[in-house]
């Protein structure tokens, strides 16, 4: 049997197709201006609410 990536294969190489740019056409997601980003949200949740943001403990 014959490797698909052979040249001589009846269906030649394998090739990946990539489609960037295509599907439905949706609104743009909002964007935040710089200074927004580096000032922080108010409503931001704290830290504590999300234990996977807290600093890991040291096992025992």
């Amino acid at each position: 049997m014959r490797l698909r990536s052979d040249p001589g294969h009846r269906r030649g190489h394998a090739q990946m197709i990539l489609r960037l740019g295509y599907g439905p056409a949706v609104p743009r997601a909002p964007r935040r201006s710089p200074a927004e980003l580096m000032a922080g949200v108010p409503n931001d949740p704290p830290a504590r609410d999300f234990p996977l943001l807290r600093p890991a403990r040291a096992h025992r």
